[in-house]
């Protein structure tokens, strides 16, 4: 273990070809005091940074009585790979923020997970606020992004702290079956933090989630994708139970009796082509008292084939989000799998006390085929949402 303490923040500067951290070994700079972190704190590696093992990790801590502001970290190198349960983040458990935590990779960052062998080993990257202090923002630059294997990059808000923001600009970004999530713990105030992705092309595969969630009083954060050419969800052999695309949830998680959860957070993605398939969803829902997000989406052309789904839907005692679609080109809806069309849905699930989003599409062409549609239905006490 490597520790830098002191009142305003430790220092640790590393210049190396290859830095490894492995083995249950651990970089850790604490901030105990009241006076903000002032130190400079880097990772410079000609080569690659690469943090692999259950309990190996590189990480920036405000403890529980400090009300400074915690240590910035950069990270300057090639390749950053974090494998096998190896950790990286920015946490603050006092009244101080968390400190920054910013990235460059010149090549590509890459967060491998240990799927279902090793429960209890996570791979993860992530700003946390646990006490008052608010989470520090994650930016990463890179070429390429891949998270996969379960893997996790997270915005966690489970105080009166607000969450933390993450960037990522990258040329090319993958998640094949990892976590991007912005979350609001139960009984947390906070808002979450916004999650932010810009792009050449972005696919989400084989079980991959981007998500923004709350189970407290504190509002979700937004997710924004930006991709200058493309945006691929495919649900190709998910589990039902789990899915793969973008979600935006409120109350979906444990919630005490009696708490007003918040409202959830809203899903924007603009590109020229947006492809939702195989069972791909892009979904606002709203579980308990706070009302789901919005959805809006600005394309060019827009294809959801095979079961895929676009929707807002509400299961508890709030309204539905609106889901609104610009598509300059042609949006295609077709086809249907294990009985579920593809299209464009808002519901009021059986059971809900609450109104049905609104659908909005405006498109130069729109072409519904093969059980397809446009669906604004209620099945719960409250009126179904219009279709424009």
């Amino acid at each position: 273990v490597i520790q830098a303490t002191s009142d305003n923040g430790g220092s640790v500067v590393v210049n190396a070809n290859t830095f490894q951290v492995s083995e249950d070994s651990q970089i850790l700079v604490l901030t105990l005091g009241a006076q903000n972190a002032t130190q400079a704190n880097r990772i410079d590696a000609t080569d690659s940074v690469l943090i692999t093992g259950q309990n190996s990790s590189v990480l920036t801590f405000v403890n529980g009585g400090s009300r400074g502001t915690g240590a910035p970290l950069a990270i300057k190198t090639r390749t950053l790979t974090l494998a096998d349960g190896g950790q990286l983040g920015t946490i603050t458990v006092g009244a101080g923020n968390a400190g920054a935590l910013n990235i460059a990779a010149s090549d590509a960052v890459i967060l491998v997970g240990v799927g279902e062998s090793n429960p209890n080993a996570l791979t993860a990257l992530a700003s946390q606020s646990v006490g008052a202090g608010n989470g520090g923002n994650v930016t990463i630059t890179t070429n390429k992004f891949i998270l996969n294997q379960g893997a996790q990059l997270g915005a966690l808000a489970f105080g009166s702290g607000q969450g933390g923001n993450v960037s990522i600009t990258a040329t090319d970004v993958a998640v094949e079956g990892g976590f991007l999530a912005s979350v609001v713990g139960s009984d947390a105030t906070g808002n979450g933090g916004n999650l932010a992705i810009n792009t050449n092309s972005l696919r989400v595969t084989a079980e991959g989630q981007l998500g923004t969630n709350t189970d407290g009083p504190g509002a979700g954060g937004a997710l924004t994708i930006t991709a200058r050419e493309s945006v691929v969800f495919d649900g190709a052999g998910a589990r039902e139970n789990v899915g793969t695309g973008a979600f935006s949830r409120s109350g979906r998680g444990f919630v005490s009796p009696g708490l007003q959860v918040g409202n959830g957070g809203t899903i924007d993605i603009t590109t020229p082509s947006l492809v939702v398939t195989n069972g791909a969803l892009i979904d606002a829902s709203a579980f308990k008292n706070g009302q789901s997000g919005d959805v809006a989406l600005k394309v060019q052309n827009l294809s959801v084939l095979n079961g895929g789904q676009i929707g807002a839907r509400t299961i508890g005692t709030a309204n539905a989000g609106t889901v609104r679609i610009v598509a300059t080109g042609a949006a295609i809806l077709d086809g249907d799998i294990a009985g579920r069309p593809s299209g464009v849905v808002t519901n009021v699930e059986e059971g809900a006390i609450g109104n049905g989003g609104d659908i909005f599409v405006q498109s130069n062409s729109l072409q519904i085929t093969n059980n397809a549609g446009l669906f604004a239905n209620t099945r719960g006490q409250g009126d179904a949402g219009r279709i424009q």
